[in-house]
């Protein structure tokens, strides 16, 4: 009875960090070196460039993906901004200015490290409005070969606890081919 008990227990507590009943594919990004699970409801955008989430030119998308039906987009940028593993707490600091500088009423609902393969993953959850539209999004943001490689999750509407929980599997599904 206590090892069913303890089973049970163990799979409560993993059930969190899993993608319940959300299918998903591998794909790599950052030039191959960053491989992640993605929901298949997502398609590729052809120009991703043309969808930043700053307005800082340094966080161009050089990949992005889209969910047509609720216009939501999941994009990267793998910047040359140098930042080592043991930086990226910092590094919060310099995401919340752009975003700062690109969302008015700017709201962080979260923000707070993953440790997933060894490495630190930050994140921030946060709302504002963007070009007199209400978006909400969902940053995490690592070093990769000493550089920032930045996520980013874009939605027209507040990320449900859903949501939350698949962006927060995607961010610990990450690995890193160094």
């Amino acid at each position: 009875m206590t090892k069913l008990f303890l089973f049970l227990l163990v799979c409560c507590m993993f059930s969190g960090v899993t993608f319940a009943q959300v299918s998903t594919f591998k794909t790599t990004v950052a030039e191959g070196q960053v491989s992640l699970q993605i929901p298949t409801i997502f398609q590729q955008i052809d120009e991703p460039e043309n969808n930043n989430f700053v307005n800082n030119s340094l966080y161009t998308p050089n990949w992005g993906i889209i969910n047509e039906t609720d216009q939501q987009q999941f994009l990267s940028s793998f910047t040359q901004q140098v930042i080592s593993d043991n930086d990226i707490p910092g590094a919060f600091d310099q995401l919340y200015k752009e975003l700062q500088s690109s969302y008015k009423k700017l709201k962080i609902i979260q923000d707070g490290i993953h440790l997933t393969d060894g490495r630190n993953i930050g994140y921030i959850v946060f709302s504002g409005n963007r070009n007199k539209e209400k978006k909400a999004g969902y940053l995490f943001y690592l070093s990769v070969q000493n550089r920032l490689l930045v996520f980013a999750f874009l939605a027209d509407k507040k990320i449900s606890k859903e949501w939350k929980s698949t962006l927060d599997a995607m961010a610990m599904s990450v690995t890193v081919a160094e």
